[in-house]
């Protein structure tokens, strides 16, 4: 009975244990993404670079502020650019608002 029990524990673990690291073994190395990024941060946008790559797409990401009342965020995004094309992802906060935070957004 004891072996049994050992047996059926043993299989339940290999059972979540296995394509968890099926998932890990997807997102190695091989997979492209953009390389040498940076953002830079101006008083009302942004800005994002990404200087290499194989693979993949990057874009800038900014909240800005209201500098007047009632003092609300707004989420604004640049457009997507394909990693080693040489250009920048650039974003513009609506009038009156300011940036806060912002940086780079990567996809495969």
């Amino acid at each position: 009975m004891r072996r049994k029990a050992t047996s059926l524990v043993l299989a339940v673990l290999a059972s979540a244990v296995l394509p968890t690291s099926a998932l890990w073994a997807g997102s190695g190395t091989a997979a492209a993404a953009p390389t040498g990024c940076s953002w830079n941060r101006y008083a009302t946008s942004g800005s994002a670079y990404c200087g290499g790559g194989a693979g993949g797409a990057y874009q800038v990401y900014i909240q800005c502020q209201n500098a007047t009342w009632p003092f609300n965020y707004v989420f604004v995004e640049g457009p997507w650019r394909n990693s080693g094309s040489g250009q920048s992802s650039f974003a513009q906060c609506p009038w009156l608002f300011e940036v806060r935070s912002g940086g780079v957004g990567l996809r495969r």
